[in-house]
Formats: C-alpha cells, sequence, structure tokens
C-alpha cells in the first residue's frame, strides 16, 4: 500500500516520481535525510521490503561540478570493496544506490579519529588493479576545482583578499602537487571522508558514503583533506593513519601542513557558493572559522 509520506515525498521532490517511472521495483515510501550539505537525498523503500538511497542531480550538484554519472563509475569500481555500497540504477535524474544498515560514526561515543583513519587507509591501500574501470575514474585536479569555485561566487564574494589568496593558490598548486606525487603515487580517494561519511554496521566492519567527490589523487591531499574535515589535529591524525598504513611519517606531517592552507581556501570557496544557495548559519560559520585559520596560515 502506498503511504501518505510517500506522496508528500512525490510533492517535494519531483524526480522520485520519474524514479519510479523507470525503475521496475514498486516504491511505496520516502524519507528525507538529513545531514547532507550538497543536497537533499532520500531513503527509499520498495514494495518488496528492500530500502535504496536515492541522491537527485540538482541545482547543488551543477553548481559544484558534480556529476552523478562519475559517483556511478566509482561506485561501480568497488562494486568487489566491502567497504563501499552497492550501486542499484543511475538515471538522468539520479543515483540510486543501496541502503547500508548501521550507525553513523558521528553518533557514537568515542568511535572518532581512529575509526576514520582506519576506513581512509583501508580505501588508500585498495588496490588500483582491483578497480574494475579505473580508466573511467575522473582525476583530482586542484587548480580546475577552485577556478570552478571561484567562477560561481558573487561580485561581492570576490573580494580583493579572496582573489590575492586565489591567485597565489592557483600560481603554486601545481609545483606542490608535483612534489607531493613525488613521494606516493595516486590511488582513489574520497576526498569528504569524515566521521559522518561511515557506517559502522558491526563492531569490526566500516562502510563508507557518499561517494560524490571521490577521484584519482595522492593519499595525501585526501589525508590532509580528512584531518580538515574533521578539525583534527595534523601530527595527531597522521600519526594515527600511519599506524594502519605503513608510511615515512615525518615526510607525510610536512607535506600535509602544506597542504592544509590551501584546502582551507578551497573549502571556503565551497562553503561561499553553499551559502548563496541555501543561506545556512552553518556556512557562514564555516566561512568565518576558514577566514581567521587562513589569517593565522598568513594568507
Amino acid at each position: 500500500m502506498i503511504t501518505g509520506g510517500w506522496q508528500q515525498a512525490l510533492e517535494q521532490e519531483s524526480s522520485l516520481r520519474t524514479l519510479q517511472d523507470r525503475w521496475f521495483k514498486q516504491l511505496v515510501s520516502a524519507q528525507p535525510l538529513t545531514g547532507g550539505l550538497t543536497n537533499q537525498c532520500w531513503k527509499v523503500s520498495t514494495q518488496c521490503g528492500n530500502d535504496y538511497v536515492w541522491r537527485p542531480h540538482s541545482k547543488s550538484t551543477e553548481y559544484f561540478s558534480l556529476h552523478r554519472s562519475d559517483e556511478y563509475q566509482v561506485l561501480q569500481s568497488l562494486q568487489n570493496a566491502s567497504f563501499s555500497p552497492k550501486v542499484e540504477l543511475l538515471i538522468p535524474e539520479g543515483l540510486l544506490i543501496e541502503w547500508v544498515d548501521g550507525q553513523c560514526l558521528n553518533r557514537i561515543t568515542g568511535c572518532t579519529i581512529n575509526s576514520v583513519m582506519k576506513a581512509l587507509s583501508d580505501l588508500h591501500q585498495y588496490s588500483a588493479t582491483s578497480l574494475l574501470n579505473a580508466k573511467n575514474l575522473k582525476i583530482f585536479d586542484y587548480k580546475q576545482c577552485i577556478n570552478a569555485y571561484w567562477l560561481g561566487l558573487t561580485g561581492l564574494q570576490q573580494s580583493s583578499i579572496q582573489k590575492k589568496r586565489f591567485d597565489y593558490f592557483y600560481t603554486h598548486a601545481s609545483e606542490l602537487y608535483q612534489k607531493t606525487l613525488s613521494v606516493t603515487p595516486q590511488c582513489l580517494c574520497h576526498f569528504d571522508l569524515g566521521d559522518y561519511n561511515i557506517i559502522q554496521t558491526s563492531p569490526h566492519h566500516l562502510v563508507v558514503i557518499d561517494w560524490e567527490y571521490a577521484a584519482f589523487s595522492s593519499p595525501i591531499i585526501d589525508l590532509a583533506t580528512t584531518i580538515l574535515a574533521g578539525q583534527f589535529d595534523v601530527k595527531q591524525g597522521v600519526h594515527l593513519y600511519a599506524q594502519y598504513y605503513n608510511i615515512e611519517e615525518r615526510q607525510w606531517f610536512e607535506i600535509v601542513q602544506q597542504w592544509i592552507p590551501y584546502l582551507r581556501f578551497m573549502a571556503m570557496l565551497w562553503h561561499q557558493i553553499s551559502f548563496t544557495l541555501h543561506s545556512r548559519q552553518s556556512d557562514q560559520d564555516a566561512i568565518k572559522l576558514l577566514n581567521s585559520q587562513l589569517e593565522l596560515d598568513g594568507y
């Protein structure tokens, strides 16, 4: 029986109706998921009792140059991995993946940085030869990313201070990236791996979700991104990561430190665009914090 909640969901999210029309399974309910910053996702249930996550294409994904087809390719390449959800369906309106039962790490007391670093190292050590379609995966390009974000800002947001920062990071990014690649080869990276994107399905098993930013890059940059997202101490983060991945700790620490201001600037641009789209106080708070941190970094 189709519930009243399903009808309300159809009124809120028109792409759900398209999903129903193009999928062979009968949908009976949909619940909006909380916590997603990029766009609204939905938990949908079928008549046969199975649950999935509907990740629609939206105005937000367009602004951040995100494509559900890229996310689909990543999940397809990881179909043999135990730490990622299975993909169900891709249509122009969005992506449907399996629902992962468990508890999000950010809701488990005491389950933070150690578990995050374990999940990150497991991903980075997943062999590129095990990826099913590695040639189809995008490559992270810092310069291209901040340029796209910069062009998405309003005129008021493109202040002289921000322009000076943009010019510096854009000019020096290639040199730092080449230095980073000389330390370790590229691998599949998540680029949003915080405790909010990790599900504990059992005491010893973690599943990573929300792969929309994933791309090939240096694991050093992904480690720096994770440390920044969690507001972790850099030295502690690198040290704990090294417990799971055999790295030259001092060398990685130094390069992660160098990447932090670059990634802070990228995150600040992201939050500026997000604030323009959604007018959230959380974005304003993040912009203020990142600005002050960049000032302390000397930028």
